[in-house]
């Protein structure tokens, strides 16, 4: 069942299959120790449920993109001719 503000938690589908949140996490990361009955089961749920995975902290937290530059031109260390 979704929560109380009608999202599945990870919580919600580790009581529904009756694994922990960690088996469920793991399942969600592409672990490989998780047995595939298990795997499957877990699976399904967080479709059947219509889990939606929140943006990782690592994702939010990330250094913004690097753009790199390259000038083909005469440069002194400290101004553009």
């Amino acid at each position: 069942m979704p929560s109380n503000s009608g999202r599945s938690t990870l919580a919600t589908i580790a009581a529904s299959a009756g694994v922990s949140v960690a088996t469920v996490s793991k399942v969600l990361n592409g672990r490989t120790d998780v047995a595939p009955a298990t795997r499957s089961l877990v699976q399904s749920l967080l479709q059947e449920h219509g889990y939606v995975a929140r943006r990782s902290r690592r994702a939010r937290t990330a250094a913004p993109a690097t753009v790199q530059v390259e000038v083909a031109s005469d440069l002194c260390t400290y101004s553009a001719r």
